[in-house]
């Protein structure tokens, strides 16, 4: 290793390594720790999504996403072109369904409110859904339609970013992250499964094992492993023209590399457990058919599961620690670590080097407001 470097990122999924190219991008000598391989954790297995609609009622948060979809809609194409990898990126679009009455209303409530990055929504009656796309279901009540959907192989994605970063100079060391080091309040290293790697700041990014941090910020970092359990299907059929899925649940897409994706499930309570389970698979497979029932020829290629980071009030940890000055966090995205990841690891590496952020207020995201 060369010099110690001018921060440590300490976690290599999808928010890790976005971190780590963003400082990497304003000069900064970054150093990426992690237990596993890069995107071996949640993003190995998330669906990717972009949703070009609001997100919460929260507006800081909404424009949090709408911040995010902006950047990655730029920050996306100019991977490819910096390392090679492809994204499986697309966008297309979108049609989301209504089968209960709640989600008509959730779905006009949805096309009402401004779509984010500048999206077009409207809400379809089920005459009009079923014109678009012949092979919905009969009992289909309706249907949030929007002209810009996106979508990305979560892990393609998260390579992307750690070859880029690389390329502006961050080096990145498999070894499990313990502990920290300090003098009274002060940051001085990270310890590691290995040894003590001397650095001055840190961002803690450590998705479903942040809790692990608790301990060593003498402070409640309350991010929780939730369950997600998805499939990718074979079918012969001829391929979906939009990104779907139920209004407030699920999605049905066809990806990039032809393959059909079904999910996702939320399972709370289980942990670490990173197993496929049958009884995901028959609702999964339950809900696929209940918009397309076409696809009960569909064959099941691959199942995945593991646990992703959600925080206890649903909103990312982002920002400084509060009682340990140079250390800083960026957790807790749950499902939503690939559509925020852009905003995210600009918006903590801009706090880390320069103690602002172009992206958004730090106020509603810091760590502190669960201090004491």
């Amino acid at each position: 290793m060369r010099a110690a470097p001018d921060i440590l990122v300490a976690g290599a999924g999808v928010i890790g390594c976005a971190t780590a190219y963003y400082l990497a991008l304003q000069g900064a000598r970054v150093l990426v720790v992690d237990r596993e391989a890069a995107g071996a954790g949640a993003s190995f297995h998330a669906t990717g999504l972009f949703s070009p609609w609001r997100a919460s009622t929260d507006a800081v948060l909404n424009a949090f996403f709408d911040a995010s979809s902006r950047l990655s809609q730029d920050l996306l194409p100019r991977l490819k072109e910096e390392t090679g990898v492809d994204t499986l990126y697309q966008v297309r679009e979108g049609l989301r369904v209504a089968l209960r009455q709640d989600q008509v209303v959730l779905g006009k409530t949805l096309a009402a409110a401004p779509g984010l990055a500048g999206a077009r929504l409207a809400y379809l009656d089920g005459g009009e859904a079923r014109r678009l796309e012949p092979r919905l279901s009969p009992n289909v009540l309706g249907a949030l339609w929007c002209n810009c959907f996106g979508q990305v192989d979560s892990y393609r994605y998260t390579l992307a970013l750690a070859q880029a970063a690389e390329r502006l100079g961050a080096q990145f060391q498999t070894a499990r992250v313990i502990g920290l080091e300090c003098q009274g309040d002060r940051l001085t290293g990270v310890r590691t499964s290995a040894s003590v790697l001397p650095c001055e700041r840190v961002v803690l990014a450590m998705g479903a094992w942040s809790a692990e941090t608790s301990a060593w910020l003498g402070m409640l970092v309350p991010v929780a492993p939730q369950k997600g359990q998805n499939m990718r299907l074979r079918w012969d059929g001829e391929p979906l023209r939009y990104l779907m899925g139920q209004i407030g649940w699920g999605h049905l897409i066809q990806r990039a590399d032809g393959f059909l994706s079904a999910g996702s499930t939320e399972e709370d309570g289980m942990g670490m457990d990173a197993t496929s389970t049958v009884d995901a698979r028959d609702r999964l497979m339950a809900h696929a058919l209940s918009i397309m029932p076409c696809l009960e020829t569909a064959q099941v290629v691959r199942q995945f599961a593991g646990p992703r980071p959600r925080s206890q009030d649903g909103v990312p940890l982002m920002g400084p620690a509060p009682a340990m000055r140079g250390v800083y966090l960026n957790t807790g995205h749950g499902g939503t670590g690939i559509e925020l990841a852009a905003a995210s690891g600009r918006h903590v590496a801009e706090l880390a080097l320069t103690g602002r952020s172009s992206i958004a207020p730090a106020e509603p995201f810091l760590p502190a407001r669960f201090a004491g």
